[in-house]
């Protein structure tokens, strides 16, 4: 409509404009034809003069006092004219300062309408956002935040906040230079969603230290009724003040029973684990935990730490751990054994332990280990790029063979020197787990020794 408006503003100045041009060639149209009068009249006098030359003098004289009189009348016609030429500009000057005065207010009125329908498209847009967020249609992102024209932390937070029904939120933020106080901003956000139940925070590769942790923490432990949380934290700047300030909130959930802390390359060292694992050990209530940890430059010392921490949470009936590129050896790992065996309660377990320093005795000791799961069903073990050799290997597969409530197996070892030998060995060792309904063996780079592996497996 604002369009509208317009056109027929200017269509209506445009025809005052010509109004005024047609009034001016009106006027230089008379001007024109009185100039042509006087000529025709010159010419008249010419004739006389030439008609009759004894009268020349008064003749001329009387033409000439005739024109003097004509031109002064002329010229105060001319003058009369211009003046009201000027009185007519002038009015056409008040008229079009009028006409813009109007077309200038029309527009300042079209652009608060413009600016008016923007805010409420903008408004429509946001409420859309938060009814698919508190419905569970879709998760935070970046593109989210593009798409939605959020442009900062502080406006995601806000929007959040709205969504006070909300029982399920994921966010992925990731590489988006989330500073401490960005973090802070964020979880002020969160907290104000009392009633959710699962909550997955991705803010890996970003900038969140101590500060940070501390803020999230703090926020986390407002939510009452939360039971499931994921926290991806990888390649942040996480020390060990910012794990016990974060597990100190964590732990004030206490219907929290599924928890997965992404802390990936981030150097926790053996001091910082130890309050990772005395966090995990304040978190009694979880029957889930899954930790990544990869290149963190775990020892010995800092894995037995860890271990301590977990055996506490009696309740765990699934524990996952990736513990990729460290450097774990024997002792770390068996100790790390020794104290999961005490989750009596444990019926799934997978250990990541690829690239480490763990031999033949560490994997064997292990597998001693396995036998007093009482109730372990499913078993995932990564061990490639250690130092075991197939004695260890085979220990730790004859020890799993007699698990008998063991129905799903997975072992990854590409490091095997597979011979028919040692494939024959296999076969016999697995031939008694007759309880197996999965197995997935990765043991070489070796076609005909996977081939035997799935004729086994299909023969289970």
């Amino acid at each position: 409509m604002g369009c509208c408006l317009k056109i027929f503003y200017f269509t209506k100045q445009q025809a005052k404009q010509n109004y005024v041009a047609l009034n001016s060639l009106n006027n230089q149209t008379n001007q024109q034809k009185q100039i042509q009068i006087d000529l025709e009249s010159q010419q008249n006098n010419q004739s006389n003069q030439n008609y009759n030359h004894n009268t020349f003098n008064h003749n001329n004289r009387k033409n000439i006092s005739h024109f003097d009189g004509d031109d002064n009348h002329d010229n105060d016609n001319d003058d009369n004219d211009n003046d009201n030429q000027n009185n007519d500009d002038d009015d056409n000057h008040y008229e079009d300062n009028d006409n813009n005065n109007s077309n200038n207010d029309q527009e300042d009125d079209d652009n608060n309408q413009n600016s008016e329908f923007e805010v409420n498209n903008n408004e429509t847009k946001i409420q859309c956002l938060i009814d698919k967020l508190v419905q569970g249609q879709i998760e935070i992102s970046n593109y989210i935040m593009e798409k939605n024209h959020i442009k900062n932390i502080y406006e995601l937070s806000q929007i959040i906040r709205r969504c006070v029904g909300i029982d399920k939120l994921n966010i992925r933020l990731n590489s988006n230079d989330i500073s401490d106080k960005d973090c802070e901003i964020l979880t002020q956000g969160i907290s104000n969603c009392t009633n959710l139940i699962s909550l997955s925070l991705h803010l890996q590769q970003n900038q969140i230290g101590e500060i940070g942790l501390n803020s999230l923490g703090k926020e986390i432990s407002k939510l009452e009724r939360l039971k499931t949380l994921s926290l991806c934290l990888l390649s942040n700047i996480i020390n060990k003040n910012g794990i016990q300030k974060l597990f100190l909130g964590i732990s004030q959930c206490t219907n929290l029973d599924s928890l997965t802390i992404d802390l990936q390359n981030n150097n926790i060292g053996e001091n910082d684990d130890f309050e990772l694992g005395n966090g995990i050990s304040k978190c009694g209530n979880l029957t889930y935990l899954n930790l990544y940890l990869f290149k963190n430059n775990l020892s010995d010392i800092g894995t037995s730490n860890l271990a301590k921490g977990i055996s506490k949470c009696q309740k765990l009936t699934s524990l996952e751990i990736d513990l990729t590129e460290n450097s774990i050896g024997d002792e770390g790992f068996l100790n790390l054994g020794g104290e999961i065996s005490k989750l009596k309660e444990l019926n799934f377990l997978g250990i990541n332990l690829k690239n480490n320093n763990v031999g033949d005795v560490g994997i064997q000791k292990f597998g001693e280990v396995i036998l007093s799961f009482d109730n372990l069903t499913s078993l995932i073990i990564s061990a490639s790029l250690n130092k075991i050799t197939n004695i260890g290997c085979q220990k730790l597969l004859h020890s799993v063979s007699q698990c008998k409530k063991l129905t799903q197996l997975e072992f990854y070892f590409s490091d095997y020197k597979d011979t028919e030998n040692e494939i024959q060995k296999f076969k016999e060792t697995f031939s008694l787990c007759q309880q197996l309904t999965h197995l997935s063996l990765e043991l070489s780079q070796s076609l005909d020794s996977k081939d035997d592996i799935k004729v086994l497996s299909q023969e289970q």
